[in-house]
Formats: structure tokens, C-alpha cells, sequence
């Protein structure tokens, strides 16, 4: 269990967090999600030291100790399609698992699924190309780096739900639909970009600083780090 002014400390971050997202001091999504993003690194920095692992520990962080509906394992079902260059794996995952890409409001919890699911659905799919589009690694490599390294979300992600009254529904993963430059049949092509909610971030930064299985001491580095692993569980530290 972490320790009471660790916890204080990141209920501070994320209450300042969600005052910028409104507008304090001219503070907009792209500074609150950066502040949340990097409280998370500072907990997994904490648990494991050591250099050229960031984007493992953090998400190790996330699917260790975060207790959260949908969980950071989630497979965005979205993202992993624009992925993919097999139109015939594209074409049948399209029919069986997205809804008509005219409908205004996705959530993520209505057709986003699990590692396991999709791996028997789809056999071809791998295990590390599943663990590429969580929800936990999108958070690092999509909005966490974009946002630090070049202040702009990273391709797939958007700063915005897909309407204003999304806002308010704190447990929802919502997409949107923006469309591109792509032109297929004179038409151009829409595709859909997954948006995390501050309040959804805010309690997935509470969730895990909450755990009480979450250690306040260093640990041993997984070995395997869960992201590089085969395996669709977490390896036991001794």
C-alpha cells in the first residue's frame, strides 16, 4: 500500500488536473491529460527503477494495479482494424465487430473486447499485436507521448468526445468520426478515433494510487514486462 503522503500527492495532481481541464489558468485537455499521464509514470518510476523502460512500466502500472470499468487490457477494436493490411482479416472483423460508421455515438464498452476474445475469434491475430491497441498502451504511445513530445494527441486518439454531453459519462470509452483525405469510390473515407475522458483518467490515476496491493517499496522487474510477453497474464515477481 502506498504510503498516506504519496496518495495526498497524486489527489492533489489529479484535482488540479480536472481544474485545468476546465479552464484554470488557461488550461485546456492537452495540459490536464499530461499531468495524469505523468503521475502514473512517476508511481511506475517509483515501483521500478531504471532507464529505456518507461512505455513497460507504465504500462505494467496499469494492468497490475488499475481497477477500472472498461480495464486497460481492453482491446481497441477501432484501432487495431486501421491497423491491419489483410483486407480480407479487415473486411471480415469489420462486418462481425463495428457498428455502421454512420452512427453518430460509439462507446467503447459496446464493441471493444478482450485479448482473449479476439485471439478465438481470430486466431491469426498474435498476442503482442493484441497488446498494441489496449487501452493501456494506446494511453502511452498515442496520448501520453504525443501530447509530451509534440503537444498533440498521436493518430487514432482525439482531444474531443464525439458530442458535448459525453462529458458527463465518467465510465465511458466514446469514439468519434472524422473524416480523411482517403478517397475509396469518389468517396472520401471516415474512420473513428477513441477519446479518454479527463474524469475517466482522473479515476484510473485514483484506482491505482488506491490499490492496496500496490507496493510503497521498489520491485524487481517483471521478466517478462507483461507489453513484451506472450502471455495474457502478468509474470510473478519474487
Amino acid at each position: 500500500m502506498l504510503a498516506q503522503w504519496r496518495k495526498d500527492w497524486i489527489a492533489s495532481r489529479v484535482t488540479l488536473a480536472c481544474e485545468l481541464n476546465k479552464g484554470a489558468c488557461g488550461g485546456t485537455y492537452a495540459e490536464a491529460t499530461v499531468i495524469l499521464c505523468n503521475v502514473l509514470s512517476a508511481i511506475a518510476a517509483h515501483l521500478w527503477e531504471g532507464r529505456g523502460i518507461d512505455r513497460a512500466r507504465f504500462i505494467e502500472l496499469l494492468v497490475r494495479y488499475a481497477s477500472l470499468t472498461p480495464n486497460c487490457k481492453t482491446v481497441s477494436v477501432d484501432l487495431l482494424i486501421q491497423s491491419l493490411s489483410d483486407k480480407k482479416l479487415v473486411a471480415e472483423m469489420r462486418k462481425d465487430l463495428l457498428p455502421s460508421i454512420d452512427d453518430i455515438k460509439i462507446w467503447g464498452e459496446d464493441k471493444d473486447k478482450s485479448i482473449e476474445e479476439l485471439k478465438i475469434a481470430y486466431p491469426a491475430l498474435g498476442v503482442k499485436q493484441l497488446k498494441e491497441h489496449t487501452y493501456a498502451n494506446i494511453l502511452y504511445t498515442r496520448l501520453r507521448s504525443g501530447l509530451i513530445h509534440e503537444y498533440d494527441v498521436g493518430q487514432g486518439v482525439s482531444e474531443y468526445p464525439a458530442i458535448a454531453k459525453d462529458l458527463r459519462q465518467i465510465g465511458k470509452i466514446p469514439y468519434l468520426n472524422v473524416m480523411t483525405l482517403e478517397v475509396i469510390n469518389g468517396r472520401h473515407i471516415s474512420k473513428r478515433k477513441i477519446h479518454f475522458h479527463i474524469s475517466w483518467l482522473s479515476e484510473l490515476v485514483l484506482s491505482v494510487a488506491n490499490n492496496p496491493a500496490l507496493p510503497d517499496d521498489k520491485m524487481p522487474h517483471p521478466k517478462p514486462w507483461w507489453i513484451h510477453s506472450n502471455s495474457l497474464e502478468v509474470t510473478d515477481i519474487l
